[in-house]
């Protein structure tokens, strides 16, 4: 009997309890037992920090804060001085196009005529106009630079062999003097350090090939160890003139960024940019400043220059009255008859294949003269080689 009245006295209380909470909820009142958990508010992640942002923007302290680092941006682009000499530098795309770039016209047109024959506000056009291809160079050996900071040079190696658009991109990017008086905008310690930034934003930058251009990936070319030079990006296909060095191996950036070089002098440099102070946004306290680039091999200008110097001999050939002919550099056969049967290339119709001596008749004759006189040869070869297709067969 005690034992049943010590079971039953747990399980009254917790009927009671229910049906309290029962009676307060009928009553419009809520029991906090009943409601299922709130949605937990967590704090939101900043893009491109190492920490979590708890701050509260909603508020007047936290909108002056963002007043505040608006601010610190401003003054590290440098203002309305720093717009100006942004503004004053020549446009990427621009120079490449005026000094180095080469274009064909690809087996593509413009459109425009299709878009005048369907459209009523597109300017008319007649005639199918074919787009400008640009002539992409690839060479087979490495490009060095040294890339001149405040606090010392960096020498580097460009993998030109391997990824040349993005190679080519920043040493142009160089020699222009494109990453003259920039910043390192962002170091983190122990991961990598970036640059390349125009506006000093992490925001700016475009390539020489326009805005952006698509990435480059190689299994031969990984975030592997100290010193790799990679391009910074904001998604596929969204390079620019921004890049990264990094402190150590970082494979979790494998094949999402172009890895285009390698720092292969100048390691303490690189130790001394690691051990500058930061801010909250990862930025150097002490100011790390592009001053120049100093290029050393540049593959893509010997590519151009071997074809200068192609195209001036053609031309030296042509003013002497020696033109190159195209058909030397085709095949035989079809594509180039004349090189194989140069009686051939005098004739058309069925049978310009064939020898025209062969059709000839000599006087008297019902046989060709090509067919008599290839007689006793045939006579002579089949003699010939009749022993030794005999002496084959006894072999066997």
């Amino acid at each position: 009997g005690a034992g049943a009245g010590a079971n039953s006295a747990p399980a009254a209380a917790a009927a009671a309890a229910v049906t309290a909470a029962g009676a307060a909820a009928a009553a419009g009142g809520k029991d906090w037992r009943l409601t299922g958990p709130g949605k937990q508010k967590l704090p939101e992640f900043k893009p491109g920090a190492v920490t979590w942002d708890t701050d509260d923007y909603s508020t007047a302290a936290g909108v002056k804060q963002l007043q505040k680092q608006a601010a610190q941006k401003e003054a590290a682009a440098g203002g309305a001085a720093g717009a100006a000499a942004i503004a004053a530098r020549p446009n990427p795309k621009a120079w490449y196009d005026a000094h180095h770039a080469q274009y064909k016209q690809s087996a593509f047109t413009t459109g425009a005529t299709a878009r005048a024959f369907t459209s009523t506000i597109a300017v008319a056009q007649t005639k199918s106009e074919r787009q400008l291809q640009l002539v992409e160079r690839n060479p087979s050996k490495k490009g060095y630079l040294r890339l001149h900071t405040s606090l010392g040079d960096l020498n580097i190696e460009l993998h030109c062999d391997i990824v040349p658009r993005t190679t080519e991109n920043f040493i142009y990017l160089c020699e222009m003097g494109y990453y003259n008086d920039t910043i390192f905008h962002r170091s983190i310690k122990n991961f990598m350090i970036q640059g390349g930034d125009p506006t000093g934003t992490g925001l700016g930058g475009e390539s020489i090939y326009g805005p952006s251009f698509k990435d480059e990936l190689d299994s031969r070319l990984l975030h592997s160890g100290r010193g790799i030079l990679s391009m910074a990006n904001s998604g596929p296909g969204t390079n620019g003139s921004q890049f990264y060095i990094t402190y150590r191996s970082a494979a979790h950036l494998n094949f999402k960024h172009s890895v285009f070089g390698r720092v292969v002098g100048g390691l303490e440099v690189l130790s001394a940019m690691e051990r500058v102070t930061t801010d909250d946004e990862d930025r150097p306290l002490q100011e790390i400043k592009i001053t120049g680039a100093t290029i050393f091999t540049n593959p893509f200008q010997e590519l151009e220059e071997e074809q200068k110097q192609k195209q001036q001999e053609e031309e030296k050939q042509a003013a002497a009255g020696q033109p190159d002919d195209p058909d030397s550099k085709r095949s035989s056969w079809f594509s180039n008859p004349g090189a194989s049967n140069t009686a051939a290339a005098q004739h058309t119709g069925v049978g310009r294949y064939i020898q025209q001596a062969a059709l000839q008749n000599p006087p008297g004759s019902s046989t060709p003269a090509s067919t008599a006189a290839a007689a006793p040869a045939a006579g002579a070869s089949v003699a010939a080689v009749a022993p030794a297709a005999k002496k084959q067969k006894v072999a066997q």
